[in-house]
Parts: C-alpha cells; sequence; structure tokens
C-alpha cells in the first residue's frame, strides 16, 4: 500500500508538472528526478500548488493549514519544504545548489525570483551565472570595435556592474548568491557551470525565438541547454505571452 500511495503521489505531481506552459510528460526518467527531489508528502503537497504564482497565503488554503505551518513543512519529517517546493540534499552535503542563467531580461528576474522561491529558508547556493558571448566578442573584433584586451575588459567589468545591481534589485537579503561571470558559448558554459558547481537544477528564462532568426533554425540558448543537460532545468517563460 505504501508503494502505491507514493507511486501515486509522484504520478499526480507529474501530471501536474505536465500542464505548465513548458511541459513535463511523464516517464520513467521524470518519475526518478522526482523520487531523488522529493519525499511522497512533499510530492503530495507540490501536486495541489497552483499553476499560477502564489503566495504562502495561498499555500496555507490549498494545503490546509495555518500560514505557521506551511512556512515550517521544511521542518517536517521526511521532508524539508518551504513554500511549496523542496529538494533533498545529499549525505555530503550542506547545502543545495542551483544555478540560474542571467542575461537581464525579464525572464532571467523571474528565473531568480523562482529559484528563492523554491527553496525558501533552507540552506541554499545560489549560483548567478551570466556568459558573454564569445561570438558577440568575435564580431565586435571584426569590426574593429576595439582591440581585444581592452574590449574583454569593459564587456567584463559592464557584465560586473549589471550583474551587481541585478542581484541588489532581486534578491533577498539572507539568500546566499554567488555572481560568477565567464566568457564563451552560453548553452556550453551553462552545461559546465552546472557541472563545476555540482548543480542541482539549472533555471532560466526562455523568451521564444521570433525575434531571432539564427535561433529559429538552430535552437535558442534554453533548447540547446536542454539538449545536451541531463541535471533537472526549469524554463521560466514570459509573465505574459
Amino acid at each position: 500500500m505504501a508503494h502505491l500511495a507514493a507511486k501515486s503521489a509522484y504520478t499526480r505531481l507529474a501530471d501536474h508538472l505536465n500542464r505548465f506552459p513548458q511541459e513535463a510528460p511523464p516517464s520513467e526518467l521524470l518519475y526518478k528526478i522526482l523520487k531523488m527531489l522529493f519525499s511522497e508528502k512533499d510530492a503530495e503537497l507540490v501536486s495541489l500548488l497552483p499553476i499560477k504564482p502564489f503566495t504562502i497565503d495561498k499555500v496555507a488554503r490549498v494545503w490546509k493549514m495555518d500560514r505557521a505551518a506551511a512556512r515550517g513543512r521544511k521542518q517536517a519529517k521526511g521532508g524539508c519544504m518551504d513554500d511549496g517546493i523542496t529538494s533533498r540534499q545529499s549525505p555530503n552535503s550542506q547545502e543545495a545548489v542551483l544555478l540560474v542563467a542571467v542575461d537581464f531580461s525579464d525572464c532571467s528576474r523571474l528565473a531568480l525570483r523562482k529559484a528563492q522561491l523554491l527553496f525558501g529558508e533552507k540552506p541554499v547556493r545560489i549560483i548567478a551565472l551570466h556568459v558573454i558571448d564569445h561570438d558577440f566578442i568575435a564580431a565586435c573584433l571584426r569590426h574593429d570595435i576595439a582591440a581585444e584586451g581592452h574590449l574583454k575588459k569593459q564587456l567584463f567589468m559592464n557584465a560586473k556592474n549589471r550583474l551587481k545591481t541585478f542581484l541588489q534589485e532581486e534578491a533577498r537579503e539572507e539568500t546566499n548568491i554567488e555572481p560568477v561571470i565567464c566568457e564563451g558559448i552560453p548553452c556550453m558554459e551553462i552545461n559546465r557551470k552546472a557541472v563545476q558547481y555540482n548543480a542541482e537544477m539549472i533555471i532560466m528564462g526562455s523568451c521564444g525565438m521570433a525575434c531571432d532568426p539564427n535561433a529559429i533554425f538552430f535552437g535558442g540558448t534554453t533548447e540547446k541547454v536542454l539538449r545536451f543537460i541531463s541535471r533537472p532545468v526549469l524554463c521560466m517563460p514570459p509573465e505574459k505571452i
């Protein structure tokens, strides 16, 4: 009976996730991922959450418990949930690691907000990664915009300042966020950094490809990341599409 109950909880959670715009078709691999991320009880609770953004008060009503109990769910036996989503830490880790890809778009703002919401007050390390596109640098050099060393230095300093401002605007003070800036092909660097930091999940915006002819034919950054990564990826679409 316990096995059947657990399977039904994960099945309901998989069906719930599949209702999101990005979809998550049920599969054996998805069930394995969900069992790594959620306890049986947490899976049952998450399957009840709304599709649209919600507050802790909404969570308390859906879960039929008071606000304090909903927020303190992370301390419950067998789970570590807070504000609706949980991740089970490995025995050798003090904190979970999330990688958020930041390109300063509205979608990446949503991605950072979701990263903070997912784990709530649980010890979590968020890697806020911005990749300076190697192709953009190459294009600038072809058009003699500036010398390579000067160009890269300026791009790095600009990215550093923008990322600092971005995090100050979006990050909660108590969140452990580490800004990381690198140069390369975005999809490859996102995958590489996810492995380097052993990220449990990648969270990134997905703004569509309508305005990018190259992306229409060859796929955008999000699609390329999904194509080559084996880790869970949460894609955040625009708020209004």
